[in-house]
C-alpha cells in the first residue's frame, strides 16, 4: 500500500522514526510500519459506530 501512494500512515511514522526519507536499508521496515498504520486505521475506520449517517461534503 506505501509503494509511492500517498498513505495516512506516512506522516506518522516519518514522526515516530525521526525520518524524513529512510535510507535504502530502513526501507522495508518503514514501509512495513506504514502499512501495519495503514490496516489498523482502516480497521478502526470500519469499527466505529456513529449515532448518524456521515455528513456528504460537496
Amino acid at each position: 500500500m506505501s509503494a509511492g501512494w500517498p498513505c495516512p500512515g506516512s506522516p506518522y511514522v516519518r514522526k515516530l522514526s525521526g525520518f524524513r526519507n529512510p535510507s535504502a536499508r530502513n526501507a522495508e521496515a518503514f514501509d512495513r510500519a506504514v502499512d501495519a498504520v495503514a490496516a489498523a486505521t482502516q480497521v478502526l475506520l470500519e469499527d466505529l459506530r456513529v449515532k448518524q449517517a456521515p455528513r456528504r461534503h460537496p
